[in-house]
């Protein structure tokens, strides 16, 4: 089975277990590689986007730094993948700044795409950190953005990557950004 994050008191949980209460805190991960089916990806007609979701796990409390991990599948025929947000609040404004995310695939321990440099910023009370999957570009894969920092208005600021099909990672797409 495999074991998602392992929980700070030593705690592991199935992605079943995801449903449940949160846990007190995150921990390291630990992962009991299973087989996984090979499986076509589904391809979008152009004129729908992939409804899918995310579920993301937090520190709960006053975390000064931490990991927030979200799971999703970016289309229905790939493995699921974690999504590790790193960050730490700032000492003066006490926003959330998101400095890095870790990409792996569910039955994988080591992440492939390791997304480095960020200084995305948010309030405490943004859910998830201000990270989102949506199928921004209509092809049938969930892309990824987050909220790169307040305005004075009520426009957010993204940044936003697109899941390249023939790629398979995901690349900062700066126009839509």
């Amino acid at each position: 089975m495999l074991m998602v994050p392992a929980w700070s008191d030593g705690r592991t949980e199935s992605i079943a277990g995801w449903a449940e209460a949160p846990p007190t805190g995150v921990g390291e991960y630990t992962v009991e590689a299973v087989p996984v089916a090979a499986t076509a990806p589904v391809s979008g007609r152009g004129d729908e986007a992939v409804q899918g979701g995310f579920a993301c796990r937090g520190l709960l409390g006053d975390a000064q730094a931490g990991p927030t991990v979200c799971l999703s599948r970016v289309n229905p025929g790939l493995a699921q993948f974690f999504f590790d947000l790193r960050w730490h609040l700032a000492p003066k404004s006490g926003e959330r700044v998101v400095t890095g995310i870790l990409i792996r695939q569910e039955d994988r321990a080591e992440p492939f795409q390791v997304i480095a440099g960020l200084d995305a910023r948010t309030a405490t009370q943004i859910d998830n950190a201000g990270f989102e999957l949506i199928d921004m570009d209509f092809d049938g894969y969930l892309d990824m953005r987050l909220i790169a920092g307040g305005t004075a208005g009520p426009n957010v600021l993204y940044r936003n990557w697109l899941w390249l099909i023939q790629e398979e990672p995901f690349m900062e797409s700066p126009g839509a950004r």
